[in-house]
């Protein structure tokens, strides 16, 4: 026998999934009801950078509250956005309200056995989630005190997270899969197709600077710099971080004085906290081209204001700076990868070519500094 629609609302889904091509309209059926849900202004945002996932602005007349609705890589297990998602919720009820929550599922279509009440499934085996939307602008060129306060925004979360208790599957720290990396760039020569998804110019300019990136690394005083690194160890610190910490994840208030958001927590997970202050300021530095400075010398106020919040060991700076600088090889290598092998196609394509332009700039920097670790 054929199984029948347990419901009203599970045939009106069924419906809406046969009838309708608009993908974030009939999703947010998954998460509000529907008087709610077509009264939805569905938007882009206008800065989306590199994301790869689908990524949609909730608006309503009349309210300022606001939602994202965001596609989840199909790459990424469930469990994983499933443990932000706890991450993120449990940092808002200990007191720190810069992290967004999720909002719950009104159905699911997944099967119990992988069944979430927070990550919806559309018709097309799609997975989305929908938080709220935190309000604030994040500081392209941030001042000293600008740089100040995100850093003890970081520190303070820091502080709470310690505590956080769900475990997370035994993985590689962040320095664990760089050394990984550092070790097939020096072990496996990289092979590039002719073609692309680039349009002529900017291909050949990409391919440009992919093989002098690669002429440097294989240059036998950098072999010998990236060689030591991959003998190096850091710390293996198991507390939740945010992984993904970018300037644009850190939403300031109209002021400055404080930050009122900081999102996209989808790769948060266990790790060393050294790894949040690395990316943020190496983000900044990278951003607005100080490529010769180490961190600690461009923003020594951050590390002072990080370290009398939360508590660290001394070698925290060179960690931070051993992090950025091998992030800029390793970060430079996986582009050249996914734009040149894998023709990855993302929402931004000036953006991506920007950014391996900053990156391609800062390598010599970066080699310089790691060979004076």
């Amino acid at each position: 026998m054929n199984r029948q629609p347990n419901s009203d609302l599970e045939t009106s889904q069924k419906r809406q999934c046969e009838d309708s091509n608009d993908q974030p309209r009939r999703v947010v059926h998954h998460f509000f009801n529907p008087d709610l849900a077509e009264n939805f202004e569905i938007t882009r945002p206008t800065g989306t950078g590199a994301s790869g996932s689908a990524t949609y602005i909730l608006s309503r007349p009349y309210t300022t509250k606001k939602h994202i609705l965001k596609e989840l890589p199909r790459n990424l297990p469930l469990e994983k956005i499933e443990w932000t998602q706890m991450f993120s919720h449990w940092l808002r009820t200990s007191g720190y309200t810069a992290t967004p929550i999720a909002t719950p599922c009104r159905i699911n279509g997944r099967s119990q056995q992988c069944f979430n009440p927070m990550i919806a499934s559309d018709c097309d085996g799609s997975s989305w989630q929908c938080i709220e939307f935190m309000d604030g602008c994040p500081r392209k060129s941030p001042t000293t005190q600008d740089v100040q306060v995100a850093i003890e925004a970081i520190a303070a979360l820091h502080c709470r997270a310690k505590s956080f208790p769900t475990p997370r599957p035994r993985e590689l720290t962040g320095w664990q899969r760089r050394v990984r990396q550092l070790s097939s760039i020096l072990c496996s020569p990289r092979i590039f197709p002719n073609k692309s998804n680039f349009s002529t110019t900017l291909s050949d300019e990409v391919r440009e600077w992919c093989n002098q990136f690669y002429s440097l690394l294989r240059s036998p005083e950098v072999v010998r710099v990236l060689t030591r690194m991959t003998s190096h160890t850091m710390p293996t610190m198991k507390m939740p971080v945010l992984q993904d910490c970018w300037w644009e994840h850190i939403l300031f208030s109209e002021n400055g004085q404080t930050i009122t958001g900081v999102i996209d927590f989808d790769s948060a997970n266990r790790d060393d906290p050294a790894v949040d202050v690395s990316r943020l300021l190496g983000s900044w530095q990278t951003e607005n081209a100080l490529f010769t400075e180490r961190l600690v010398d461009l923003w020594p106020e951050a590390f002072e204001a990080y370290t009398q919040t939360y508590h660290c060991k001394p070698d925290f700076s060179t960690r931070v700076q051993r992090l950025h600088d091998t992030a800029i090889i390793c970060g430079l290598d996986r582009w050249f990868s996914w734009v040149l092998v894998e023709n990855r196609q993302f929402s931004n394509m000036h953006w991506v070519i920007e950014r391996i332009r900053r990156l391609f700039l800062a390598t010599p920097h970066a080699l310089k500094r790691l060979g004076a670790d």
